[in-house]
């Protein structure tokens, strides 16, 4: 059984991506929240960016990823309510 195949790995991997980017929105947050909105960050790539700038960022990421998974989600209930009638 490969490594991507078991459960457990895909658990970790889920759990620590959401855990470092839930670190990184809160981060940005603080400091916005504490006066520093103008500061820059500097990301993994070394790419100086507002906090401002990432705050807005993430404001705009945020209800294009729940978009998506709300139409993700209604195309898997179709195509299960689908499969029901034809049964």
């Amino acid at each position: 059984m490969a490594l991507k195949d078991s459960r457990l790995f895909r658990f970790t991997a889920y759990t620590l991506f959401g855990l470092s980017i839930a670190s990184f929105v809160f981060a940005i947050v603080t400091r916005v929240m504490s006066g520093k909105s103008t500061a820059l960050y500097h990301g993994g790539t070394g790419l100086p960016i507002p906090n401002i700038a990432a705050l807005v960022t993430i404001i705009a990421i945020a209800p294009t990823l729940l978009f998506g998974a709300c139409l993700w989600a209604w195309r898997k209930w179709r195509a299960m309510a689908s499969r029901r009638r034809v049964d």
